[in-house]
């Protein structure tokens, strides 16, 4: 997951602006700006105001007031993690159900294939 989210980790911010995300009620953006400000960052690209929000709380961190910080790399893979656990993703992981993780780290099917992929590159390093 991590490998798409990141772009084969050469960036822990979002490529698109995040106005997509403007006025978004479901990622708590109800303010102006909240779409591009609060767009996805991190190892797993968390999303919106309310996650921001939640992802602050967990790790003492004011992420609300400084939004690039998620980018930062002594950030991003700390906020995958409260994201992962948070969601309780390893019970789907465990599973193999990769096509459902997927969705739930996305919210679709962005980069499935690639996700695919990269999943059984590391069963195959496990398997060795």
């Amino acid at each position: 997951q991590l490998v798409v989210e990141s772009d084969s980790f050469r960036t822990f911010e979002e490529y698109a602006s995040g106005r997509a995300y403007e006025g978004r009620a479901d990622l708590g953006n109800t303010q102006p700006g909240d779409g591009e400000r609060y767009k996805g960052r991190g190892a797993i690209q968390v999303t919106g105001r309310h996650n921001y929000s939640q992802v602050s709380e967990a790790i003492g961190v004011d992420f609300v007031a400084n939004p690039e910080l998620i980018a930062a790399p002594e950030y991003a893979f700390a906020t995958a993690v409260w994201y992962w656990t948070s969601r309780n993703l390893n019970a789907t992981a465990d599973s193999a159900n990769i096509v459902r993780v997927s969705e739930l780290v996305n919210g679709g099917h962005h980069g499935l294939a690639e996700r695919l992929a990269s999943f059984q590159r590391g069963l195959d390093v496990f398997h060795r």
